[in-house]
């Protein structure tokens, strides 16, 4: 089978329309086709590369947006390990004070009773405070010095403390 130079160039436009997309390749001019001013001539080609050029333009916004995600997510991660850590704590604050509670539960039954009547552990009456709150500790007091006395004797004990306190006091 025979071709013509005409032919050849046919077959070639035809092959480079479709390797290049429907441009006219690179050297448009070398196959015997005239040579094409790309600015006045196609406009599409500047068209398309307009619309590459948006089209790089969100994908580098993409990538930047991609980027702060990361971090976010980074930060959330960080975030998340410290509330972990937190609730480890507070799981072994409550572990620790659950078994101090079993072990020191009948001192702090103690406490409470103590501050329910009114008295402290350490506190101690005082002269200024009247005979009558003298006698109302002794009688609500469950101290061993007062198991089997009467509210008759214990009365007697709390004036005659009262009285002592009063002496003490004002020797000072």
């Amino acid at each position: 089978m025979k071709i013509t130079k005409k032919e050849l160039q046919k077959i070639i436009k035809e092959e480079l329309s479709e390797a290049y997309g429907g441009a006219l390749g690179p050297f448009p001019d070398r196959y015997g086709l005239p040579p094409v001013d790309p600015i006045a001539e196609e406009p599409g080609m500047y068209t398309a590369d307009d619309e590459l050029r948006e089209l790089g333009d969100k994908i580098s916004e993409m990538v930047v947006l991609s980027r702060q995600v990361e971090e976010l997510m980074l930060d959330m991660g960080m975030r998340y390990g410290e509330l972990a850590v937190l609730g480890t704590n507070a799981r072994i604050a409550k572990k620790t004070i659950k078994e101090l509670e079993d072990k020191y539960g009948q001192k702090l039954d103690d406490i409470a009773r103590f501050s329910k009547h009114g008295e402290g552990l350490d506190e101690k009456l005082k002269a200024s405070d009247g005979a009558g709150a003298y006698v109302t500790n002794f009688r609500q007091s469950d101290a061993p010095q007062f198991q089997g006395k009467g509210k008759k004797k214990r009365q007697q004990m709390a004036i005659a403390a009262y009285l002592q306190d009063k002496e003490d006091q004002g020797k000072k």
